[in-house]
């Protein structure tokens, strides 16, 4: 319908469905799927942490003399799902990133790399 909800920004859609056992008002869950042609990164919810103005950062780990070290890289959330989102950004190809515990790191701190399972 063409009305949002003043108290919870919600609008209503209405569907046409087969399966005539619903009720009429039924609450369902709608799983959609939609490709998108764009570039970017699908990351662990969990690897990001906080940034300034409305962007969120993760934490990619750079080779360095005593080990890894961690680099900030901006990334703006382009899609959630579940316990993952779709990010652009700074990322680059094939950089390891911090997938949880991001709220212990900080830029340039040394660290010792686990591999995903």
């Amino acid at each position: 319908l063409p009305e949002v909800d003043d108290t919870t920004r919600t609008a209503t859609a209405l569907f046409a469905l087969d399966d005539a056992t619903l009720p009429a008002g039924a609450s369902l869950e709608l799983e959609l799927e939609r490709a998108v042609a764009e570039s970017g990164y699908w990351l662990p919810l969990t690897a990001l942490s906080e940034a300034q103005r409305g962007l969120w950062a993760v934490y990619a780990l750079v080779d360095g003399a005593e080990g890894s070290v961690t680099e900030r890289r901006l990334v703006e959330v382009i899609h959630t799902e579940r316990d993952r989102v779709f990010v652009q950004g700074t990322l680059r190809d094939g950089e390891r990133i911090v997938a949880t515990g991001t709220q212990r790191i900080v830029p340039g701190q040394v660290v010792v790399g686990v591999a995903a399972r």
